[in-house]
């Protein structure tokens, strides 16, 4: 292969894959290791095929990094740098863009974003020369010498420093006219996994029929949410963004729910007894009364932040709670499913089968 352009073509502009996407999958697919150097990187882009990858690097200027993203996608870095402490370098005024893999290298423009990968007009090259990738590997290695580890407490000191104002116009609706293209490409979807029979070997098996009655549910806690209020005032909750509300939808009256809180574990199970219903419209039963949740004292601080945004609102459902915990005596172990989704469909029956016997529940 020759080295080659990268650029939005007039497919990927009208809804085709995004071909930045394309070549950062080619560069990773065939690498053993990869190296990132970019300012702004998306935690839940990167995800799609940094895990394919046993050994990484990245090396980024974390304020500026921090400093692009707010609420719970700044939260969502924090926790990604922290995990990841020992593969994540922080170099200040870094604006390069570049992947680099053992045989090819793709630097340009675009920053590791969904809006940068798939919405922006960008211009990369994809590199393949050996001796080009040499010479940017040093350059990588002597970067990484000369940056920093990043201590943890100070990160999430300066996470909560960080304030960032954002323009607003008069009129909303006023903008400068331009004729280029709106972009309007998609990133590569992974393919599903292939059927296996159950066994043994495989108890964490999440493709079984669906019983037609148990979800999985996650609850993110943050300023938005918080496990104690959930258990207290009987409901589960997702919200921030439009794609963590919108599965609760999946759950009606008569759904049973299994409750996981990220890294921790599994701490209840319960019935859903209402629709979904954004949070200022949520009432809770207090001596006696129906009062809005939001009239409460709550763990979670901020709850109300997006109350009248509609996609971005706290949305709860209302549970009848069969068994619950604090955090601290959250369930876990090797195999237990978990998902990316705040609910969808709980498949898998070891799961079911262990929570069932540990929340003492009669099936």
């Amino acid at each position: 292969m020759n080295s080659k352009l990268i650029y939005h073509t007039d497919e990927s502009i009208n809804g085709g894959i995004s071909p930045f996407d394309e070549a950062i999958h080619q560069v990773s697919n065939n690498s053993k290791e990869l190296l990132i150097a970019c300012p702004y990187i998306d935690v839940i882009y990167i995800k799609t095929f940094l895990h394919k990858q046993v050994n990484w690097r990245i090396m980024s200027d974390v304020e500026a990094w921090l400093s692009t993203f707010q609420g719970e996608t700044r939260e969502d870095i924090v926790k990604f740098i922290t995990l990841n402490k020992d593969k994540i370098h922080h170099y200040k005024n870094l604006h390069a863009k570049l992947i680099i893999g053992d045989s090819l290298c793709l630097l340009g423009s675009a920053n590791l974003t969904r809006m940068g990968i798939t919405q922006r007009a960008e211009m990369s090259i994809l590199l393949d020369e050996s001796y080009y990738i040499k010479e940017i590997k040093k350059w990588f290695e002597n970067s990484w010498s000369s940056s920093s580890e990043i201590n943890i407490t100070e990160l999430k000191n300066y996470a909560q420093r960080i304030i960032k104002t954002t323009p607003i116009l008069e009129d909303q609706n006023s903008h400068l006219n331009s004729d280029a293209p709106i972009i309007k490409s998609k990133i590569i979807t992974p393919p599903k996994k292939s059927e296996k029979k159950a066994s043994k070997s495989n108890p964490k098996k999440d493709n079984e029929p669906w019983n037609g009655r148990d979800f999985y549910v996650s609850i993110g806690e943050g300023k938005h949410r918080n496990w104690h209020d959930c258990r207290k005032y009987s409901f589960v909750s997702g919200g921030s963004k439009k794609w963590c509300s919108q599965t609760l939808n999946h759950l009606s009256p008569g759904s049973r729910v299994f409750v996981y809180i990220p890294e921790k574990g599994y701490v209840g199970a319960g019935i859903v007894t209402d629709p979904t219903i954004r949070v200022k419209d949520f009432t809770v039963l207090v001596n006696g009364q129906q009062v809005p949740i939001l009239g409460e004292q709550l763990v979670a601080p901020q709850m109300d932040e997006y109350v009248n945004d509609l996609d971005k609102s706290e949305y709860l459902v209302r549970v009848e709670w069969i068994k619950t915990v604090p955090k601290s005596q959250a369930y876990w172990e090797k195999d237990l499913f978990t998902n990316q989704n705040t609910a969808c469909k709980m498949r898998c029956s070891f799961t079911i089968e262990r929570l069932s016997q540990h929340f003492g529940l009669n099936d």
